[in-house]
């Protein structure tokens, strides 16, 4: 399948392994932040938005001020409806973006965007795109893939690429995250430190960023 090849052309082993090490270190900051805060987190009240806890803690570890310099993927930060926002990665001819997973191997929760961008899936029509990061230069729309996680008592259970049909209603394929030892990093990951204090800052001076509705 060609759109497989693409994604595997695009991601190395290496680029795996930081994704890997990004979700592993997110679900540790959680898990730090429930533990030390809980008589706060703690109840029905917490259980209704703890899962919007993980979800934010996991989307800050993509901002860019927070990764390092040499970091593979453009990151690219969308603004949604109700002042949410969501990091796009980039790199050649795919982009990814990130959610918790409604199964195993199975598509992500709907989204328009999601499915606007699975478009690029299409292994007939072939549609174009201005480029914003490369000079708007017009290219291919890219391939799209959803970065999936789960977490099951505090620890990263699953992690995988869902590759979604063009019109977003079947799988096409599925790319395992996982981390494989015997590469040689050379790239740094985000520091756990960093992203805690971020993450502690921003809830404390806006508690309205993980209320839940």
């Amino acid at each position: 399948m060609e759109i497989k090849k693409e994604f595997h052309n695009y991601l190395s082993k290496k680029d795996l392994n930081l994704l890997y090490c990004i979700f592993v270190n997110s679900v540790e900051v959680y898990k730090d932040i429930v533990e030390k805060n809980s008589q706060d987190f703690s109840g029905a009240y917490f259980d209704s938005f703890k899962g919007k806890l993980l979800g934010y803690i996991v989307k800050k570890a993509f901002d860019p001020k927070l990764l390092p310099s040499n970091f593979p993927f453009r990151i690219n930060i969308s603004k949604m409806n109700f002042n949410q926002r969501r990091a796009e990665l980039r790199k050649g001819n795919i982009i990814l973006t990130i959610a918790k997973e409604s199964g195993k191997h199975k598509l992500p929760s709907y989204s328009n965007y999601k499915r606007d961008y699975s478009k690029g899936n299409s292994e007939i029509i072939t549609q174009l795109y201005f480029d914003f990061f490369d000079d708007s230069k017009i290219k291919n729309l890219p391939y799209y893939g959803v970065i999936v996680y789960e977490v099951e008592e505090n620890e990263l259970k699953d992690l995988n690429i869902i590759i979604p049909n063009d019109n977003f209603t079947s799988v096409l394929d599925v790319i395992p995250i996982k981390y494989d030892e015997n590469i040689d990093m050379t790239i740094e990951t985000i520091s756990k430190k960093k992203l805690k204090e971020c993450v502690q800052s921003e809830i404390e001076n806006n508690p309205n960023l993980i209320k839940s509705d």
